[in-house]
């Protein structure tokens, strides 16, 4: 199921308070607030992190609404994805799905070779979301549970 009129764009300095208000509404899950302390420490610090390449958020808008969002951070010809955020409410619809679709294009596009997300073992559906877009694992991070995906992008689509 998908919703009908989503919206796929850059983000702009008017969905900071949406972008953090998600990622502080992320961290109501444990796992999900241990990527955030990992990555950044808070989740303000996340969000200033995903402002300070704009170019790399993607914003999911409903009916003029940021429901989601998914950003990146450059190195050389590596690109790593810091934040993937989907609003509860509006899980289950494809919004996780077309952001990342939609990011693993532009980051072909500017000529990437690797895009890679860590995650935790515990969020099994964000696991599956990736190894459906072409993810794979490529080594266990630690003892506790943290997984690294990559996604070649230099092969066919």
């Amino acid at each position: 199921m998908s919703l009908p009129s989503l919206v796929l764009r850059s983000a702009t300095p008017d969905d900071r308070v949406c972008i953090g208000a998600a990622i502080d509404a992320a961290c109501g899950c444990p796992e999900a607030c241990l990527i955030v302390q990992r990555l950044s420490g808070t989740p303000s610090a996340m969000t200033d992190r995903v402002f300070r390449f704009p170019e790399w958020c993607i914003v999911a808008s409903y009916r003029g609404r940021a429901i989601g969002h998914i950003s990146c951070w450059q190195d050389e010809m590596l690109g790593l994805i810091g934040s993937h955020v989907v609003l509860k409410a509006y899980r289950g619809f494809g919004v996780g799905a077309g952001l990342l679709e939609e990011m693993i294009r532009r980051a072909r596009a500017e000529g990437l070779r690797l895009l890679e997300a860590v995650l935790r073992t515990p969020l099994t559906r964000a696991c599956r979301l990736y190894e459906r877009r072409r993810f794979h694992e490529t080594a266990l991070e630690s003892d506790d549970g943290w997984i690294r995906y990559e996604c070649r992008l230099d092969g066919p689509t």
